[in-house]
Parts: C-alpha cells; structure tokens; sequence
C-alpha cells in the first residue's frame, strides 16, 4: 500500500509540475529551409515560420548557429525604387501572429558558414527572446 501511494503521490506533482509549467511562446511552424552554398562561398540565408502563442508580445533578440560565425535577422524593403537589405535588431511579434521569414521580406543572414551546404543536408539555429525564451530551429538545405 505504501509503494501505491507513494506513486500516487508522484504522479500528482509531475502533473502539477507540467500545468504550471511555462508554455513556449513560440512556435515554428513548417520546416526551416535554406539553399545550397557552393564551395567558396560563406553566406548563407535560412527561411522559417513562427507564430506566438504565448500570453504577451515577445521580441526575438538574436540568431546564432554553430554553423557560422554570426547570424542575424534581416528584412528586405522597397525604398527610393530599389530593394535593399537592412540588418534588424530584433524583432517584435505581436500576441497570435505568424512571422513569416521568406526570399524578400524578413530572413536570417548567416555570416562565416564554415562549411559548403548541400542539398540534403541539415544544420541547427537557435532564436531568442527578450524574456530569455530559445527556439531550437533545425534547418533543411532544399533546392531552389
């Protein structure tokens, strides 16, 4: 009887413990991509979906990724009839909305990619918020 109980008593604080648990604010919607980079080359750029569906606004602060020496986020914009690049330093994402990183809106820049990028192959990135929130985001290199 003592052992019934004392799983009882287990399995009632692991289910407490996951109701007030925190959930993830975001949440990546789809496959992350990017595109093959030929040898040579050492930039990259990755395209993914995200959507918060936590309680409050959050504000995605940096991009890194053990595949290259920096990451940031960046955004395409038509301005004096021409497209330009421009870096971001964060970016905000309203309660519900989708953030979509996609060729000629927002996108994630990859500086210093150590390695040519193939099709098939896969590579990590990790986002974060301004209330200390990471994304763990796995990438896919697709073809065009």
């Amino acid at each position: 009887m003592g052992f019934s109980l004392k799983i009882c008593r287990f399995f009632t604080l692991f289910i407490l413990a996951v109701i007030a648990w925190p959930a993830s604010a975001l949440e990546q919607l789809g496959e992350a991509y990017s595109r093959p980079l030929p040898p040579g080359q050492s930039t990259a750029v990755a395209y993914l979906e995200l959507r918060n569906n936590g309680d409050a606004p959050v504000r995605l602060v940096s991009v890194s990724s053990p595949l290259a020496r920096s990451a940031e986020f960046h955004r395409h914009i038509h301005e004096d009839g021409m497209m330009k690049m421009r870096k971001l330093p964060g970016i905000d994402l309203e309660l519900g909305k989708i953030l979509r990183f996609q060729p000629g809106g927002y996108h994630i820049m990859l500086f210093g990619v150590k390695r040519p990028l193939r099709v098939g192959d896969k590579f990590t990135m990790q986002i974060e918020t301004d209330t200390g929130e990471s994304l763990d985001v796995d990438v896919l290199v697709k073809a065009y």
